[in-house]
């Protein structure tokens, strides 16, 4: 088992990092994604959230990110400085709601195109499995644990102020985390695929690049559940908000 407290599964990159990662952002890239989605029942939409208003997650896997090819340590340091520029903040704004669900939504596909663009099938296969958790409770939530079935390494990028590291914690109304867990490359007698159990004070989760193997269950009282789950040959996407 690996613990969410181990040093090397935070992205820490310093300010520099950041500045230089931000400057290669574009928003503006819309065409079609490179992969297909296994259909509706791949995609699950459940009930709506004060915190992510009326969006609907997934609507934004149109776009394609893949602009140029980034190494892992830049893909990592671009994730974390676009989250956090991302503050619950924005919940208190009329609007807000949307918006925010809509920067996360965005900033998390960007992640998921940018290791395909840098794995690809051909040249530098690597799966991954990723799982955006946003917390729609007036409780804090802690994440107690990460469990490495399958795969090479993980990570966990917190969005904004709405999660702190050192205590695992989510924020309530609105804490958002994104977790990436990726793999090594596939061999001919090795499919290389990603497992990652999670582990938290209201649910237990399994990400995976397998079919039908992401599940969810609840604990303590709380609801937990997908509103996406969207998976393709190389990758798997799911998002999980918390109510109470």
């Amino acid at each position: 088992a690996l613990s969410a407290s181990s040093g090397g599964r935070s992205d820490s990159a310093g300010a520099k990092a950041c500045t230089k990662a931000a400057a290669g952002d574009s928003d503006s890239a819309d065409s079609s994604p490179r992969e297909t989605s296994s259909g509706n029942s791949s995609q699950q939409q459940t009930r709506q959230t004060s915190v992510v208003g009326s969006y609907k997650f997934g609507s934004i896997n149109a776009r394609d990110h893949c602009t140029e090819t980034r190494s892992a340590k830049q893909i990592f340091e671009g994730t974390k400085c676009r989250l956090d520029k991302i503050s619950p903040s924005l919940l208190q704004d009329i609007g807000g709601a949307d918006r925010y669900a809509l920067q996360l939504d965005d900033t998390f596909w960007r992640l998921i195109c940018e290791w395909r663009q840098a794995h690809n099938v051909v040249f530098n296969p690597s799966r991954c499995a990723a799982c955006l958790v946003i917390n729609n409770t007036p409780h804090h939530i802690q994440l107690t644990e990460f469990e490495l079935k399958e795969g090479k390494d993980y990570k966990v990028f917190g969005a904004g102020g709405g999660y702190d590291p050192d205590s695992r914690s989510l924020g309530a109304s609105g804490g958002a985390v994104v977790i990436f867990a990726y793999g090594y490359i596939p061999t001919l007698t090795d499919l290389a695929h990603v497992k990652l159990k999670i582990f938290s004070s209201a649910f237990s989760a399994v990400i995976s690049t397998r079919r039908n193997r992401t599940d969810i269950s609840n604990r303590n009282g709380f609801h937990a559940g997908y509103v996406e789950k969207v998976q393709g040959e190389y990758w798997s996407k799911s998002v999980i908000v918390i109510n109470s």
